[in-house]
């Protein structure tokens, strides 16, 4: 509990500290109208009277190999993986800008986190037929982050995963697979792997984002919150005690999906996926002591913790993963008050 209340704290500093640089201008930010035009209750908002970007995203990017990374084994980090290629974002660093604007594998893709509730989701960068990076536009929705895009200057809630206002108002955002872990795990999941650059954050960010954060390094709900799967506008929690140090899998039916849900305590990692979105089969049982490997089918498929088939008839795909992330519990019971814990 006490890891969880220095997080709150640190990240409530983040919104309430004050800004020492200029403010940057925005040909479409328009403040004088913002607490109209949503489509979300206007009592459930904080409304911002800062300027976009207070808070500095993060726009021009480098990435190092893993040996040059300065990062203990131990400190958190998201990995993101696209098309062979796997970025580390430290929490850290995320904790200090929020957004990430990159690119993986020339996919335009922007990495996403909110210090308040613990959420991080990456949005991919295509919004109708063109291109947009994303901004922090300093409003929060439910506590919880609201992007804007750049191409319309659209507002976005970020767990709710959906345009509130603007152009894009009522639209789903589509996001991809960020897996919550260590370094040592991720090094060990890939061994190309490839890290955010610590450079690329000396750009002149203000006091609001120069607070470095303090984040535990144990593997428990009161640091990182609770893991929950997105289903038809309901959320599946998972308790931490369901996982152990060995490989932990469950296979269930929610809201009408097929999913799996693999975890393990030593690894500091839970994933899910949807196995009805590869040529695999129907009957899964968790793998031990061959990481990055975690599952396998009864056809002989052995898939890895990307969710790439590495072994068996169908080597070579790739099972999509199920919209899965980690929040804080009052962030979970804030989107989705009707959210159902998993027993097995």
């Amino acid at each position: 509990m006490r890891g969880y209340l220095i997080s709150l704290i640190v990240a409530i500093l983040f919104t309430l500290s004050g800004c020492k640089k200029e403010r940057r201008n925005s040909p479409i930010n328009q403040k004088s109208s913002e607490y109209s035009g949503w489509t979300v209750p206007i009592e459930d908002l904080i409304i911002s009277d800062d300027a976009w970007d207070r808070i500095h995203p993060i726009d021009t990017t480098a990435h190092l190999h893993a040996d040059s990374a300065m990062l203990d084994l131990d400190s958190w980090v998201f990995v993101f993986s696209h098309h062979e290629q796997s970025i580390a974002y430290p929490l850290t660093v995320l904790g200090r800008h929020e957004i990430v604007n990159d690119k993986v594998a020339d996919a335009p893709v922007s990495i996403t986190y909110c210090p308040l509730t613990g959420s991080a989701l990456v949005i991919e960068g295509q919004l109708g037929d063109g291109e947009t990076s994303f901004g922090v536009s300093g409003h929060l929705y439910l506590d919880n982050l609201v992007p804007y895009d750049r191409l319309s200057g659209s507002y976005w809630s970020q767990m709710a995963m959906e345009g509130v206002r603007g152009k894009y108002a009522g639209e789903s955002i589509k996001s991809k697979q960020l897996i919550l872990t260590n370094w040592k795990t991720a090094r060990e999941a890939d061994p190309h792997i490839q890290v955010l650059s610590h450079s690329a954050n000396d750009h002149g960010c203000d006091s609001v984002c120069n607070r470095p954060g303090t984040y535990h390094n144990s593997f428990n709900q009161h640091t990182l919150g609770t893991f929950g799967v997105i289903q038809k506008n309901n959320a599946l929690l998972f308790d931490y005690y369901l996982f152990t140090d060995s490989v932990m899998l469950y296979q269930l039916s929610y809201r009408g999906e097929s999913l799996v849900v693999v975890g393990s305590v030593e690894k500091n990692l839970i994933v899910s996926f949807l196995p009805k979105s590869a040529a695999v089969g129907e009957q899964f049982e968790a793998v031990q002591n061959e990481f990055p490997i975690l599952w396998k089918d009864e056809l002989g498929n052995k898939i890895d913790v990307f969710g790439h088939v590495v072994e068996g008839p169908s080597m070579g795909s790739r099972l999509a993963a199920a919209n899965g992330y980690f929040a804080y519990p009052f962030a979970w019971k804030s989107f989705f008050p009707e959210h159902e814990f998993y027993r097995p």
